[in-house]
């Protein structure tokens, strides 16, 4: 999950999402149809990245000062 800072316009958040969405095995999350207010979170599937990719995501994100935070969460196998 990428965290975006308070006030992140939502251009700007598409724009982080479309320039890190090449890593490999890390495709972004779709998201949600309508959206009445900003996101402030954009979510990645992480289930075939490699430590490799992890870091690449890392590295693109890094490059924008709109991101607050990147988290890998592991959610296991949930039913």
């Amino acid at each position: 999950m990428v965290n975006f800072r308070p006030n992140t316009t939502v251009t700007t958040l598409l724009q982080v999402r479309a320039a890190c969405s090449s890593v490999p095995n890390l495709p972004p999350l779709a998201l949600p149809p309508t959206v009445l207010r900003v996101p402030s979170s954009v979510r990645y599937q992480a289930s075939n990245a490699t430590a490799a990719d992890l870091a690449a995501l890392r590295t693109c994100l890094e490059r924008f000062s709109a991101v607050s935070g990147v988290w890998i969460q592991d959610t296991g196998n949930k039913s």
